[in-house]
C-alpha cells in the first residue's frame, strides 16, 4: 500500500500581508498529481491544515477542493494540528466519509464502512485514535493522537481531580 505523508499545509497564511493562496493552490495541484501518478492508496494530512483558528473563505474552499479531488484518487485522512480549530475542521465527518475522506478525531466512534473509495474497494474502520484501510490485500493502520489544546488538557485534568 502506498502511503503519502504531508502536514502543514497551513491554508490562508499571509506572509507580510500578502495572501499565499496562489502558491498554495499550486502546490496542492502538484500533491494531486503526484498521487494520480504514483498510485497513492492513502494521503496524511497531519497536522495544521488552516494557519488559524478561523481561516478566511478562501483557505476553506481551497482546502475543500483539494480534498475532494484527492478522494477521487486515494483515501485522505486528515488530522488536525495546534493551528487547526479541531470541532470545525471534523464537523462535516459525516459528510466528507461518504466520499471516503477522513476527518479523524480524537472523539471518533468505532465504525467501518466498505465501499468504491479512490477509485478501488476499500474497507475503512475508525475509532478512538485509529484509521485502518484495507485495500488490495493489505491493510494500513494508522495510530494518531489529535493536538492536545490547553482546553483539552485542562479539561482531562478537571475531570480526574
Amino acid at each position: 500500500m502506498k502511503l503519502l505523508h504531508t502536514s502543514d499545509w497551513h491554508l490562508g497564511k499571509r506572509l507580510y500581508g500578502k495572501s499565499r493562496l496562489d502558491e498554495q493552490r499550486e502546490v496542492l495541484k502538484e500533491i494531486t498529481g503526484i498521487c494520480a501518478r504514483e498510485n497513492v492508496d492513502v494521503l496524511l494530512l497531519a497536522d495544521d491544515v488552516f494557519d488559524t483558528f478561523v481561516p478566511v473563505a478562501e483557505a476553506e474552499e481551497l482546502f475543500y477542493e483539494t480534498i475532494t479531488a484527492l478522494a477521487k484518487i486515494c483515501v485522505p485522512v486528515v488530522i488536525a494540528g495546534n493551528h487547526d480549530d479541531a470541532e470545525r475542521l471534523n464537523a462535516p465527518r459525516d459528510l466528507a466519509r461518504i466520499s471516503g475522506i477522513i476527518l479523524a478525531g480524537d472523539d471518533e466512534p468505532e465504525r467501518k464502512f466498505t465501499g468504491v473509495y479512490g477509485g478501488r474497494q476499500t474497507e475503512i474502520e475508525t475509532g478512538k485514535g485509529f484509521v485502518r484501510v484495507t485495500r488490495g490485500g493489505e491493510t494500513l493502520n494508522l495510530a494518531f493522537v489529535p493536538y492536545p489544546t490547553t482546553a483539552k488538557l485542562l479539561d482531562v485534568a478537571g475531570a480526574e481531580q
